[in-house]
């Protein structure tokens, strides 16, 4: 069974819109997320799909670039693109000569933003969306937006009552749909471990030699109890036993894959987002809670276990729900000099700003939202709004547009 067909993904609108309006159009994410399952849903009429990895596809699309884009007819679907990345010149020429709209929906398992030569072929004729693991919102078929949310006009917060255990049970079942959809927990544990050693034995080197698996591995391992801090690289070298230049390598290749992904921090001053250090999160929790050997039970048990855990997964939400929105919003993080901070500032294209505390406990106090009532007071920022997270049941009006709200609802629908 193929269980992403199982839930409707959110993600599938916006292709439809890029296929209407731009030549290409490629939908990448880390392998199993569910892009060729996407990409067949738009398999209609005389729309081609090849897949990349199939080895007689991959051989010809190698050897003969030009002549297998030609061979694809007017529409097609081309699967796992970064595993023939010269194909991407041979679409260049194609839709060059043609304009046509929609004529070639790729998915690709790599940041083909990043492959090489990329900016001579397919930069401005192309559209591209990420596909993350699935959100909550999807495992339970909710319509909700929590960025539509937080940036619309004043109106109370809905979210259905949650304890603590059940926010645990998803942090550690995460987004995969083979997790998801998992039998058990031995079952989605023996998934991710066999998925994990494909990922770097296989996609990673589809787009880069490593000369040490080993060491990948370790570094992921070692990532995933420092996801939601801020990278100390060289720390980060020390404990993974890599010399820092190859480890700065190796990050960025983890990141190509969509396996972590880097959040920049946030400044009045737009040069210095790309200078001030980022925090690094792994791309779904369950992944980061399955390296760290955390069960249910040990996370419930351990609240500094958790915290990082639980700022994954919202940081991870945060991103899907991002992905669906109509506002460009772009998403860091916030630490001030005297070291006052808040998890998570969303900023829309219009210069908007929302603020977004994360905690693991189902009862904030007021020493939970100092950082945050901080910002709100101060004029500069411009916050129009925000919240603190909370594990609890409970919506807390904290004082005019700042609420404690309960992290179901990234899950509940605002009609509920």
């Amino acid at each position: 069974m193929d269980s992403t067909r199982e839930l409707p993904r959110r993600l599938e609108a916006q292709v439809a819109e890029g296929l209407d309006s731009s030549r290409v159009v490629a939908v990448v994410g880390a392998r199993q997320v569910g892009k060729t399952s996407l990409a067949r849903h738009f398999k209609t009429g005389d729309r081609v799909f090849v897949s990349l990895d199939d080895f007689g596809s991959l051989t010809q699309a190698q050897a003969d670039p030009i002549g297998f884009v030609d061979a694809l007819g007017r529409a097609s679907i081309v699967d796992e693109i970064q595993r023939a990345p010269d194909l991407l010149l041979a679409i260049k020429s194609v839709v060059d000569r043609d304009a046509a709209k929609g004529r070639f929906l790729l998915t690709g398992s790599a940041d083909i933003m990043a492959l090489p030569n990329l900016a001579d072929s397919l930069a401005g004729r192309m559209t591209v969306f990420e596909l993350f693991p699935f959100a909550e919102a999807e495992i339970e078929r909710a319509l909700c937006n929590i960025v539509e949310q937080l940036f619309a006009p004043e109106r109370p917060w809905l979210a259905v009552a949650c304890d603590q255990a059940e926010v645990v049970r998803r942090i550690v079942r995460g987004g995969y749909p083979e997790a998801v959809f998992s039998r058990n927990s031995a079952a989605r544990d023996r998934w991710f471990a066999s998925y994990l050693l494909a990922m770097i034995q296989r996609d990673i080197r589809d787009i880069a030699q490593v000369g040490d698996i080993a060491a990948m591995g370790r570094l992921l391992a070692v990532l995933a109890t420092r996801t939601g801090r801020i990278v100390n690289y060289t720390s980060l070298s020390s404990e993974a036993g890599i010399p820092k230049s190859t480890l700065l390598r190796y990050v960025t290749l983890l990141e190509q894959t969509f396996l972590v992904h880097r959040m920049p921090a946030w400044s009045f001053d737009l040069g210095r987002r790309l200078t001030k250090l980022p925090k690094l999160f792994l791309g779904d929790v369950g992944v980061a809670a399955h390296l760290m050997h955390a069960d249910t039970a040990r996370l419930l048990a351990d609240r500094n276990l958790l915290g990082g855990l639980l700022e994954t997964f919202v940081a991870n939400e945060l991103r899907k729900h991002a992905s669906w929105s109509d506002r460009r919003t772009a998403l860091y993080h916030y630490r001030e000099h005297d070291g006052v901070e808040v998890d998570f500032i969303l900023e829309t294209a219009a210069g908007e700003r929302v603020a977004v505390e994360v905690k693991a406990t189902a009862s904030p106090t007021h020493a939970d939202v100092r950082g945050l009532l901080r910002l709100m007071d101060d004029a500069k920022l411009g916050l129009v709004r925000g919240i603190i997270l909370h594990t609890g049941s409970t919506i807390v009006p904290i004082r005019r547009n700042v609420h404690g709200v309960p992290i179901s609802v990234f899950w509940t629908d605002s009609a509920a």
